[in-house]
């Protein structure tokens, strides 16, 4: 239980008629009262002496603020000045000897008054969540409200009239004895000390104190600040790590003003690495405004690319040249955006700034490097596409737009430039270079934007180098349609050869056998004409001997044809009739022409004769009445010779 709970107003009364003072107090009902007169202890009995005393100091008089107490005094002889000088002191009530009920009866009404007084305050100390002491001049406990005791896991009544000091860690007692002095002499002040527990843990607070009127006491109230410090310690070391990242970041953080030289009120150490300068020669342009190290051709874009930022509220970003302290030239990206207070207006702008210079360098080189390739592949003579897994082009060189007569944009598809009968295959052929690396020699058709087929001949290749873990495939493809006609040329002038090589086996084949069935006929021939000699031309046998003579020279004269065929024939050129031709061959020519074939040969007069080998001419007629018969219906219908 604190001080302050169940409380009793309490009235002390200085009076030489004690006894009867209480019996009239006593009849107001729950006052505890305190008489002191002259004759305890005092030994004077006049006001004289009691007021030598006050002013003295042998009897102080206890503050109201300390506790609610009335003082009655009989003074029929104190002056205007006595008076104020013990209402001074904290006297709420003179009264005159004798003292009767009515004066009796307003001083336990005035103490009762104090009493309702002093509830309030203590209710609002018993609600408090901060600590509230109350201490004498000597710093010894007079109250302390709940919240205090539990800060401290203590009883509350346990710790009234105990020295504040009790409570506090021993390296803190000097401290303590310090503001107890300062309270002595009226000043107020906080400080922070640390309270122990009942179990010893050090508990950190927040200590502001006051005097008490008259110097009597202070009152203190006791902020536990625990969770505070582990706040400022999180704080603390989520600074330090800050720090330390900002440190290690290739970069600095700044604040500065939207002026265009970018007045620096706040810039991190970094910046020295990328300008050469330190920040106290950047800050408030103290040696070098930041607007000035802008090279001078990136000054006005850069500041018109803020102002459009500014005006749209977003965020700031781009890169620009910067010049160093050693005259050279960095590139750098910056980020930021314009801070605006409550009132809508731009008070600064807030960023960070980092070197890619080696960025910029990779990027020229590359630029460079690309341009190179490109300027190559453009002059190949060949189509060159570059696609992803999906198909898609990604590049096409002018060849390959040539090739397929149409302009490659990026993100069409490579299979749609064949026909759809061909576009499984050119599929399978990138499934099986994804596993291989590599697939030559592949003849595609390509359909080109006229609808015309132009055949090509492709190579696919899977780049080594992958873009965001995804394959890259370059497709070299030529035009082979010269090549097709050469190709096919050439099959046919195999095929001639073939032909000719085959013609001149026969002629050779022919040659011979006409050779070999010449000499035979030779024999037959000149037997014939012996034993025809010694026959007379009326027998049977002459005529039958006439015969197979006849048929003898005609058999000479198909091997004749056969040896003209083979190139091997002497030609003998005379004078020739074909009346005479058609006349004499004409039973021949009649079985030549086949069965259902009608041959109707007819001699015209005045026919001159001409100039040829009877043999060939003869075989020459032969060709024409079999192409004749050839072009007839079924070997059916009538040929007619003129």
């Amino acid at each position: 239980m604190s001080a302050m709970e169940g409380y009793t107003p309490t009235l002390r009364v200085i009076s030489p008629e004690p006894s009867r003072l209480r019996r009239l107090l006593e009849s107001g009902g729950g006052i505890d009262i305190t008489c002191m007169h002259p004759e305890e202890p005092y030994s004077t009995h006049t006001f004289e002496g009691l007021w030598a005393d006050f002013s003295a100091g042998s009897f102080p008089l206890p503050h109201k603020d300390s506790y609610r107490v009335l003082i009655i005094s009989y003074a029929a002889s104190m002056t205007t000045q006595d008076k104020q000088q013990l209402i001074s002191l904290g006297a709420d009530l003179l009264v005159a000897h004798p003292v009767d009920e009515a004066d009796a009866a307003l001083a336990v009404k005035l103490v009762k008054r104090y009493a309702d007084e002093l509830v309030l305050p203590r209710e609002i100390a018993e609600t408090m969540g901060q600590g509230l002491t109350i201490s004498d001049r000597e710093g010894n406990l007079l109250y302390t409200n709940g919240s205090y005791a539990r800060m401290l896991g203590r009883n509350p009544d346990n710790m009234l009239g105990k020295h504040v000091s009790s409570f506090v860690a021993r390296e803190y007692w000097p401290l303590i004895e310090q503001q107890i002095d300062l309270r002595r002499s009226g000043t107020s002040s906080s400080y922070e000390v640390d309270l122990v527990s009942r179990d010893d843990h050090p508990v950190p607070v927040l200590v502001t104190a006051a005097p008490m009127k008259n110097r009597s006491g202070s009152v203190a109230v006791i902020t536990d600040v625990s969770k505070l410090k582990q706040t400022q310690g999180k704080l603390q070391e989520r600074e330090r790590e800050l720090a330390s990242l900002i440190d290690h970041i290739p970069g600095f953080f700044y604040r500065c003003l939207p002026d265009r030289d970018w007045t620096m009120l706040f810039i991190t150490e970094g910046c020295k690495d990328i300008t050469g300068y330190t920040t106290g020669q950047l800050l408030h342009n103290r040696d070098f405004s930041f607007g000035g190290l802008i090279h001078l051709e990136d000054r006005e874009e850069n500041w018109k690319a803020w102002q459009l930022a500014i005006r749209n509220r977003g965020l700031y970003e781009g890169e620009y040249r910067i010049e160093t302290k050693d005259n050279g030239y960095r590139w750098v990206w910056e980020r930021g955006r314009g801070i605006f207070g409550p009132d809508g207006k731009l008070k600064f702008l807030e960023g960070f700034i980092t070197d890619i210079t080696r960025r910029k360098s990779i990027e020229e080189a590359l630029r460079l490097s690309e341009q190179r390739y490109r300027s190559l592949v453009n002059t190949f003579h060949d189509g060159v596409l570059l696609t992803d897994h999906h198909g898609n082009i990604l590049f096409a060189n002018p060849q390959a737009e040539d090739l397929t007569a149409q302009s490659l944009l990026a993100g069409s598809s490579v299979y749609d430039l064949v026909p759809a009968s061909e576009t499984a295959a050119l599929k399978d052929a990138i499934t099986l270079v994804r596993k291989q690396g590599r697939v030559s020699n592949l003849e595609f058709q390509v359909q080109r934007k006229d609808g015309t087929i132009v055949p090509v001949e492709v190579n696919v290749s899977r780049l080594t180098e992958s873009w965001e873990d995804e394959p890259r495939y370059l497709l070299v493809s030529r035009d082979i349609t010269d090549r097709r006609i050469a190709q096919e040329e050439h099959r046919l002038l195999q095929r001639q050869r073939y032909e000719s090589q085959r013609i001149e086996s026969l002629e050779r084949l022919a040659g011979g056998i006409a050779h070999d069935f010449n000499n035979m006929l030779g024999v037959i021939i000149g037997y014939t004409e012996q034993i025809l000699e010694t026959l007379a031309p009326d027998e049977q046998n002459y005529q039958y001997l006439s015969e197979v003579r006849t048929a003898s020279y005609r058999s000479a004269d198909l091997t004749r044809q056969l040896l003209a065929l083979s190139g091997q024939q002497y030609v003998e050129l005379c004078r020739c009739s074909l009346n005479e031709l058609l006349t004499r061959r004409s039973s021949w020519l009649k079985r030549q022409a086949g069965e259902g074939m009608t041959l109707d040969i007819t001699c015209g007069d005045g026919v001159p004769q001409i100039f040829a080998d009877p043999k060939l001419l003869e075989q020459a007629v032969l060709h024409l009445l079999n192409n004749a018969r050839d072009a007839a219906a079924e070997g059916n219908g009538r040929v007619a010779v003129t």
